[in-house]
């Protein structure tokens, strides 16, 4: 068909000559598959290597997204339980506040009645100074007055003397 197609295009060519240029055209096409053949191969070893690059390095990223999630869990999990350990640290701290401001309170207490104890002690000794003072008082008097009565028997017993 391909000679028919030929004859018809080329008449002043003879047959041999035809089948001559149709089987160089053919080696050609022939040659040319080939050569298209080892590109497609070139090719597609290139893709398949490319692919190959590829997946090694989609693994290699996945392990590094896998490293980097797992430190992250990990910074994640240690923030936590320091959140925790502050947040009782804190709940310690406001329950030694509290015993600290009751024992404020409790001396606050003492503090006040202690005033209030020196205040009546105060009071008593202002009380007792007067009480000696009035008894001094008393006991000079009584003192004067020995002293006179004294006075006054010296007195008599000059007289019965005389």
């Amino acid at each position: 068909m391909t000679a028919i197609l030929l004859t018809q295009t080329q008449p002043s060519k003879s047959l041999h000559e035809q089948l001559s240029d149709s089987l160089a055209k053919y080696a050609s096409a022939q040659a040319e598959i080939f050569i298209l053949g080892r590109k497609v191969d070139v090719l597609s070893t290139q893709s398949t290597q490319q692919i190959t690059e590829f997946k090694e390095k989609e693994l290699q990223y996945q392990y590094d997204f896998n490293q980097k999630e797992e430190e992250y869990v990990n910074t994640i999990n240690r923030l936590e339980q320091q959140i925790k350990n502050l947040s009782t640290k804190s709940q310690h701290l406001q329950l030694d506040q509290e015993e600290l401001q009751i024992k404020l309170d409790q001396n606050m207490c003492t503090i006040h009645q202690l005033e209030k104890t020196a205040h009546k002690q105060t009071q008593t000794i202002f009380n007792l100074n007067k009480l000696n003072k009035h008894l001094a008082l008393q006991l000079e008097m009584k003192s004067m007055e020995v002293d006179r009565l004294q006075l006054y028997a010296n007195e008599l017993e000059y007289r019965k003397s005389v």
